[in-house]
Order: structure tokens, then sequence, then C-alpha cells
């Protein structure tokens, strides 16, 4: 997403030409990418500096690349169409939805932290999306917390994992790092998980 509004849109993006490198490591973007309807005209119109000032601004992690990050999705998504937002996710996620669960596929590329999210706190349904082969779940997952929302878990799991981050890293060790970093976090007061997530 480029910008905090509600998304409209759903680009699909080849997997192929969605990786690049950064602070040493290896990233693949998640398989789509959301757009709210302003943001889908700018992406029509190829107005790629308000795409890249928008996302400066939205992304608290890698906003300081945003060119960097906004050249991948656009290479990524040439020649894909959009499809309408609501008719994107699998049989299920809307009444997940209405139990508080957001696919995690809204909150981050790392599809693997359902993992160690609170088995009480995730959902999963079959994956029937074609472009999200090989995964057979499309899964979700909701705040352990009344207080707070899945992306304060996120954000704190994210910090606590890059800190002291080396410039050289196997994606095997930065996992690592996340499941070290998660079984801090979701024993944490929400207090210290907010703190955690600035």
């Amino acid at each position: 997403m480029f910008c905090g509004d509600r998304s409209v849109w759903v680009r699909q993006l080849d997997p192929d030409k969605a990786t690049f490198r950064m602070y040493g490591k290896g990233h693949t973007f998640a398989h789509d990418m959301t757009l709210c309807d302003d943001c889908e005209q700018r992406w029509q119109a190829d107005d790629i500096a308000t795409l890249i000032e928008r996302f400066r601004h939205s992304d608290e992690h890698f906003g300081d690349e945003a060119e960097l990050m906004v050249s991948v999705v656009r290479r990524a998504g040439e020649g894909l169409s959009a499809t309408p937002y609501d008719d994107h996710f699998p049989a299920g996620v809307k009444e997940l939805r209405a139990q508080g669960f957001v696919p995690l596929q809204e909150l981050t590329g790392l599809d693997e932290v359902w993992r160690v999210w609170p088995e009480l706190h995730r959902r999963s349904v079959p994956e029937t999306r074609p472009e999200w082969s090989p995964a057979t779940e499309c899964w979700l997952v909701r705040s352990p917390s009344t207080d707070l929302e899945p992306e304060h878990y996120l954000g704190a799991i994210w910090r606590l994992a890059e800190a002291g981050y080396p410039a050289e890293i196997s994606n095997d060790e930065y996992w690592s790092r996340v499941e070290r970093a998660a079984a801090r976090v979701f024993t944490m007061d929400p207090a210290e998980v907010r703190r955690q997530s600035t």
C-alpha cells in the first residue's frame, strides 16, 4: 500500500520481479499490492513521484528507501491488472474479518509469521488463488490485546529482530531472530508492546 487510505484495488505482482536487496538482506514483496482509489489512478497515470512520496510517509520501516520500493513494485506489477479489493480473497475471509482477524498479507510480506503468532489468535481458510500457489492456506491474525492492533505486535517483533542487524545475514538467521523476538513480544504487557513498536 502506498498510503494509509482504505484499500479499494489489488494489483498482482510477479514474484520473479519482486525481489530486491536492502540492508544486506534479500527481500521479496508480497504477491500483490493494495491501493486506494486515488493511488490506483496515480499508478495508471505513471505519477511515480506522488507514489514515492506517499510510500515514504506511510511505511515506518522502509520509508527511507521509498524510491527503491516503488520501483520494485512497479516492475513487478508491469502488465498485470488490478481487481476490486473485496473480490480478491478466498471464501471465509469476510466472516473472519467480522471476528477481528486480518489477512497477514495485508500486514507483511513475510507470510511465515503465522507460525509465531499465538494459536488462539490465528485462523486460516483454504487458499484458492492461483497466484498464491504453492500456499494451501490463507492465514489471518488478530491482536491478542483489545488495546492494540496486530501492527503493534509486528512492529515490536521487527524492531527486536533487527536490533544490531549485521551487514550480511542469511534468511535462516533472520527467521531465527524473528522467532526469538516473537517469543519475547507475545509475553509483554500491551504498554511495552506499544513502546517497542514505535
